[in-house]
């Protein structure tokens, strides 16, 4: 009786009857319970400081967006109203040009979208137009009493090609088709100056005559 009293006793100041599971399962989770909330207030009190620092201090202005000016825009117009406006909005002490842009929609890319020819102006272009025509015979003849500034064959390809286009000030070349095979020497002379004879824009025809007076009156190219 008297050993089992202490061993009671001696239980009791260590350590005590040891809990059931159950009740230790409970008390854990408590304490992990606690801990999270300890931890979720020490988060809202440091945000809590953060904010109230960004308040107290000085706040920066907000930026401005600044829009550019509109100009005021032109309604579509005729073109010979266009062309009055143009006139009398002139200021300048000389003869002024005007440029004229079309949106055709066309892929310069493709052969076969490219926009290149030439037209004759009405009235001219207010200047005399330097012309060298390859031609031989009556043609050439022809040529040079039409206002040709130079006319030659063989000879004036021959010139051209041993100066290797130095000297070459001519606005517009021209040839007649018996011409062409030989003209085509010197296409890398004629060629990057745009001095090459082409069908398309009038400068390769039977008729010399008739394509230096066309220049002479004001043909000119467009691409």
């Amino acid at each position: 009786m008297f050993r089992s009293c202490k061993l009671l006793a001696g239980l009791s100041a260590n350590e005590g009857p040891k809990l059931p599971l159950a009740r230790q399962l409970q008390e854990q989770a408590a304490a992990s319970e606690e801990a999270a909330l300890q931890r979720d207030r020490k988060v809202a009190m440091t945000q809590a400081g953060i904010m109230g620092a960004q308040l107290d201090a000085p706040s920066l202005p907000r930026p401005t967006f600044i829009l550019p000016k509109r100009r005021d825009h032109v309604p579509p117009m005729q073109l010979a109203e266009a062309l009055q406006r143009v006139k009398a909005g002139a200021k300048a002490k000389f003869e002024e040009t005007v440029e004229v842009s079309f949106k055709m929609g066309l892929d310069p890319r493709r052969s076969d979208q490219q926009v290149r020819g030439v037209v004759s102006l009405p009235h001219g272009t207010g200047k005399r137009l330097s012309v060298a025509v390859f031609a031989e015979g009556e043609q050439a003849e022809a040529a040079l009493k039409a206002g040709a500034e130079r006319v030659g064959g063989q000879k004036l390809i021959d010139e051209i090609a041993e100066a290797q286009g130095s000297g070459l000030q001519y606005d517009r070349c021209i040839a007649t088709p018996d011409m062409m095979s030989r003209v085509a020497k010197i296409a890398r002379i004629l060629g990057p100056r745009g001095l090459m004879p082409n069908p398309k824009l009038g400068t390769v025809m039977l008729d010399a005559a008739a394509a230096v007076q066309a220049t002479m009156r004001g043909q000119v190219e467009f691409r």
